[in-house]
């Protein structure tokens, strides 16, 4: 299980007029492994909102560096986006990949400057 955290005092989603920072929507990440898959990570929800700091806390193998590594379009075969959203100021980055099925980016994009990871 991983745990998220936001900051207190954090406005409601509905009272902020723009869309939020980032936000996933159902998440799936699979790793094809021969002709079968195993899915890593399972409809992930987060919405994060400007100003507030989120850290992703759980157990080893649990998907935190696998959910980092989709939000950022670094995934390497064999994984790959099975599902799900992804949305950063709005803009959904889901959809810059090639297929769900082959979606296995290597290179940065052009927003991924913009989002970073920082980990322990």
């Amino acid at each position: 299980m991983i745990d998220t955290v936001s900051r207190a005092g954090s406005p409601p989603a509905a009272a902020t007029a723009a869309p939020a920072v980032l936000e996933l929507r159902g998440l799936a990440v699979e790793y094809r492994l021969g002709d079968r898959c195993a899915r890593a990570v399972d409809g992930v929800d987060l919405q994060i909102e400007a100003g507030e700091i989120v850290g992703l806390a759980g157990e080893s193998g649990c998907g935190k560096s696998t959910i980092a590594n989709a939000v950022m379009q670094i995934l390497r075969p064999p994984a790959y986006l099975a599902g799900g959203s992804i949305l950063f100021q709005g803009e959904d980055l889901s959809c810059s990949s090639s297929s769900a099925s082959t979606a296995a980016v290597s290179a940065p994009t052009r927003t991924s400057s913009r989002v970073g990871c920082a980990s322990e």
